[in-house]
């Protein structure tokens, strides 16, 4: 389970900034995992691409 939380700890995933405000703020700027949900649902709608192989995370 160790090894399972360390490799979690550095990937860049939903799961990872859920849990870890201290990451969220580093990479975004913004104060917590809510705050970053709640941005990303208001421009998600605005970004136009044709990757569609990547999700918001």
């Amino acid at each position: 389970m160790q090894l399972k939380a360390e490799l979690q700890a550095h990937q860049l995933s939903k799961e990872s900034f859920e849990h870890d405000n201290e990451k969220v703020k580093y990479y975004t700027g913004l104060p917590n995992f809510r705050v970053l949900v709640i941005v990303l649902n208001i421009v998600t709608p605005f970004i136009c691409t044709k990757n569609i192989g990547l999700g918001i995370f």
